[in-house]
């Protein structure tokens, strides 16, 4: 059997990758690490700061079942309360001894004869751990862009939810919001002048 870096590998640092090493620990295991391509914890809240971001149900269902809080500011608290919470988190678990930031998972390959997984890390070193948890979410930033004809054409600015340009300034100029999900449906009332008589 070859000698592993970890017992566990947790691939990902939003909430689920933070959930995942609570409940880690909560069982007696602190041999693992958390591996995220981003320099920070937090997934979708780190990276989603658009006019508007909030949650869309009471913020109390987007509570971690063990840390609980009552001191939300807002039913529905915007994305950088979200975040500030999971950082928070964090700090209590003090999981940063564990995080490794920069380290995006490229490949995971089971090695039979030394029973445990190796992970490729782009640029890094690889990573062995007999176990994996992969808690990447269900939002993917590499989405393909709309399929509209002449989009490529387009001389005006385009920008996703999860890429927005905050200097950038849209006073007065037509905008088009692709998109009904929930993202569509917080940008749209604020990229926009009230209208003219």
């Amino acid at each position: 059997m070859t000698d592993i870096d970890f017992q566990v590998a947790i691939i990902g640092a939003g909430p689920g990758g933070i959930a995942a090493a609570y409940y880690l620990r909560r069982q007696g295991i602190n041999d693992f690490v958390i591996l995220e391509r981003a320099d920070d914890f937090g997934g979708t809240w780190r990276d989603n700061t658009y006019p508007g971001l909030a949650v869309d149900i009471p913020v109390v269902f987007y509570q971690l079942s063990f840390a609980r809080t009552g001191r939300w500011n807002k039913l529905f608290a915007d994305g950088a309360d979200i975040q500030r919470y999971h950082l928070s988190v964090v700090a209590q678990l003090g999981l940063r001894e564990h995080f490794q930031g920069g380290s995006e998972v490229i490949a995971e390959r089971w090695d039979d004869d030394g029973d445990h997984w190796e992970l490729t890390i782009a640029g890094k070193p690889v990573v062995r751990a007999r176990y994996v948890i992969s808690a990447v979410g269900g939002y993917i930033d590499t989405k393909p862009g709309p399929d509209i004809p002449g989009i490529n054409d387009f001389r005006g600015k385009v920008m996703r939810p999860n890429e927005w340009d905050h200097s950038y300034d849209y006073t007065g100029k037509r905008v088009a919001v692709i998109g009904t999900g929930s993202s569509g449906i917080q940008i749209a009332p604020l990229s926009h002048e009230p209208p003219r008589r």
